[in-house]
């Protein structure tokens, strides 16, 4: 309708149009095009009635008609005149069509606020599912990456931070750092909430058990603390090992913690005692990190010594030694379930790889 009038305008162009012109130029400059072919789609037919046809005679009558009555009201007469000896109608046809224009421009741009707001909602949606997790088969590796602008920057810590993870339940993260304390954040909102104190060296390492109610940490002052989170107060201070405790974590089924140490020893902890009951050895250099398989079978631990190790957790037993880095091995994850007991570990020299334990089960046992 407004293309229309839009035309019609640009042929018999007035000084006392100026204004309407604008108006129509800058609704035109917002992809009115693409806005009409969206929000008016072709109407797909019924089997029982023909589909509706907008230019037919009678719409287009109507449409003339409110141009007119428009601008007459506005004040555009000799504009009024031209096109109603063109479009073959009279004046007095448009009175009964008062207001018909902007009643139908007021409908348009409600209808345009509304589909704008859907985009911009459909469009917050996709992000969301590209940044919090591209399926393997659908995208690249390069896509795998979250896409800046980040969502917030936190800042708080007076040094290094050396590890953070997320609540399993809470919209929270903590963080450690080698300022010796551990913060905690609400990432939804980008606020700090609260900082914890208690070690006085850098904390290495942090985890949550899987219900979130304990917070794990340890730290270069050769200790492991346990956190009650619903009270921040640290409940239990363990001690043991004889060097930088660098890595801890609780078992899947929240009984035991398992530490390792610079002292070249993996320990075992009870959560209930707080009692060391088991001390692994093997590694001949400082063991960086510790894993737990998702069964709660198995620890993998990295090591300085080039080496990583498999042991089995009821047992204690080192049931196989992966070798083939030439460097220090600084951590380790097990992959997915799903995927089965595969282990992935970045080493010193900036490279990953890959090591299937299922093979080396046949082979070593």
């Amino acid at each position: 309708l407004f293309a229309i009038a839009f035309a019609l305008l640009r042929k018999y162009p007035t000084n006392e149009e100026e204004d309407f012109d604008r108006l129509i130029d800058n609704w035109s400059r917002r992809e009115q095009p693409l806005f009409i072919e969206r929000a008016l789609p072709a109407v797909t037919p019924n089997n029982d009635e023909p589909p509706p046809d907008y230019h037919s005679e009678e719409n287009l009558l109507v449409f003339n008609q409110a141009i007119a009555d428009y601008l007459v009201t506005s004040g555009y007469t000799v504009s009024c005149k031209e096109f109603c000896r063109e479009a073959n109608i009279s004046i007095n046809d448009s009175a009964d069509k008062k207001d018909q224009l902007e009643k139908k421009w007021t409908s348009v741009i409600r209808l345009q606020k509304k589909v704008m707001d859907l985009e911009l909602k459909l469009q917050e949606a996709l992000q969301e599912a590209t940044v919090g997790g591209p399926t393997r088969e659908k995208r690249s590796p390069g896509e795998w990456i979250p896409r800046p602008p980040e969502k917030f920057e936190l800042r708080g810590h007076r040094d290094t931070v050396t590890h953070v993870v997320f609540h399993p339940t809470f919209d929270v993260i903590a963080s450690a750092s080698e300022d010796a304390t551990i913060k905690i954040w609400d990432y939804e909102s980008g606020e700090h909430e609260r900082t914890l104190k208690g070690h006085t060296a850098p904390v290495q390492d942090i985890a949550f058990d899987h219900t979130g109610k304990w917070l794990l940490s340890c730290s270069a002052d050769m200790s492991i603390r346990l956190w009650d989170f619903q009270t921040y107060q640290c409940i239990k201070t363990m001690h043991g090992h004889d060097h930088n405790v660098s890595s801890v974590t609780f078992t899947p089924s929240g009984d035991h913690i398992i530490s390792s140490s610079r002292d070249k020893t993996i320990k075992i902890w009870e959560v209930s005692t707080t009692f060391c009951i088991k001390t692994l050895t093997g590694h001949r250099e400082w063991v960086r990190m510790v894993r737990v398989y998702q069964d709660g079978t198995l620890i993998a631990s990295a090591s300085v010594d080039h080496t990583i190790r498999i042991w089995s957790l009821p047992s204690g037993e080192c049931k196989s030694e992966l070798r083939g880095h030439e460097n220090v091995v600084e951590c380790i994850a097990w992959a997915n379930d799903s995927a089965g007991p595969y282990i992935s570990e970045p080493i010193a020299n900036g490279g990953t790889e890959v090591c299937s334990f299922l093979v080396l089960q046949v082979v070593c046992w």
